[in-house]
């Protein structure tokens, strides 16, 4: 059988058939996926954290590592601060022998400081026999590089034979180059000297500038005796007032000189408004700074009621403490007043005076720790 061809008009209908399906299939799924509820997306699990590499620290080196590391290497500052901490036992043990050595390291290569400490250590006998010759050397290794402490115990080593043949010219000398360059202790010593004409000529203007030298930097000794100067007016306009303040300042200053100087003052009434209930005070603090003439002064009083109540048995305990701590002139007024007293008396002033012994050592020994 023969097939007959195909008219053109056929195939045309034959592809809008093909098209119109393929439209009714798509509207069919869409129709289908509206009405139908996609699942909501599920969040990907979450990663794993992938720990973080260890961080490597390097500990700190410390004051002791650093000035160990740099004295090695040959630094002199180094050397002579790393004696030191062994010296004190700071941030190490203390070793006296280790000190030595690096101090001498130091010292040798001309370190003032180390050299000044030197002398010290070797004065005082730390860690090493007490030699006071090798002391000297030191102190005069730094002194005569301007060191005004090593000028100061090279002062004291001369006017004491210790170390040194005994020489007070040297004494002297050292002790102004060391008050030129600013001690105050030097600075008083020569104030000292110039008022008594001891050592030095007589000279109160002298002794006036070194005392105010040092009394300016805090020295207790020099404030009282500028205190002396003004109530005397010895080279200066007599001033009590003046000298109240000064003695004052010794007083803040632990001076027992200067409490029982400010203490006539006010039983006085000398530059201030006469108050003995404060006079006793300021004479009583005195005395508990261990001042011999201070505890004379209030024995006295408490004896016979001059601006104290009468305590016969407190005024024996304060005689037989002003005697034992120096002050031999008191000695007669002491046994005098022992002599008044019944045998239980005397052991309760012996007793008294023992425990305030006791008190005076731990108050000094506190004062001594405040730095």
């Amino acid at each position: 059988m023969t097939t007959s061809p195909r008219s053109p008009s056929s195939s045309l209908w034959d592809i809008v058939g093909y098209v119109a399906l393929v439209l009714i299939a798509v509207v069919a799924g869409f129709l289908y996926f509206e009405g139908t509820t996609l699942p909501e997306p599920v969040a990907p699990p979450p990663a794993t954290p992938v720990p973080a590499a260890p961080r490597v620290t390097t500990p700190s080196e410390g004051l002791f590592g650093r000035l160990s590391r740099q004295a090695r290497a040959g630094d002199v500052v180094s050397q002579r601060q790393l004696g030191q901490l062994y010296l004190s036992g700071m941030e190490v043990r203390e070793d006296k022998a280790e000190a030595l050595k690096w101090l001498r390291m130091a010292g040798d290569k001309g370190d003032i400081l180390a050299a000044r400490l030197l002398g010290s250590v070797y004065a005082a006998g730390r860690g090493v026999p007490v030699n006071h010759s090798e002391a000297v050397s030191w102190w005069k290794l730094a002194a005569n590089k301007g060191d005004d402490q090593a000028a100061y115990s090279l002062a004291l080593a001369y006017l004491n034979g210790k170390g040194v043949a005994e020489s007070q010219a040297e004494g002297v000398r050292y002790c102004r180059m060391a008050a030129e360059r600013g001690d105050p202790r030097a600075q008083s010593f020569l104030g000292y000297w110039s008022y008594h004409g001891t050592l030095l000529p007589e000279s109160h203007q002298e002794a006036y500038a070194w005392f105010r030298k040092s009394a300016v930097q805090g020295s207790a000794w020099s404030q009282n005796w500028l205190g002396v100067m003004y109530r005397e007016g010895h080279s200066v306009s007599q001033s009590d007032s003046e000298a109240v303040r000064w003695f004052q300042f010794a007083v803040n200053h632990a001076s027992g000189e200067g409490c029982l100087n400010l203490s006539q003052m006010y039983f006085k009434g000398r530059g201030v408004t006469k108050d003995e209930s404060k006079a006793l005070a300021i004479l009583q603090k005195g005395a508990m700074l261990g001042h011999s003439l201070s505890q004379t002064e209030l024995a006295r009083r408490l004896a016979v009621g001059d601006g104290a109540p009468v305590d016969p048995v407190e005024a024996c305990a304060w005689y037989d403490l002003s005697v034992r701590g120096g002050d031999t002139d008191a000695k007669p007024a002491r046994d005098a007043a022992f002599r008044t007293l019944s045998a239980a008396q005397v052991s309760s002033a012996r007793a008294r005076a023992s425990s305030l012994s006791a008190q005076i050592e731990t108050e000094k020994a506190e004062r001594r720790r405040v730095p």
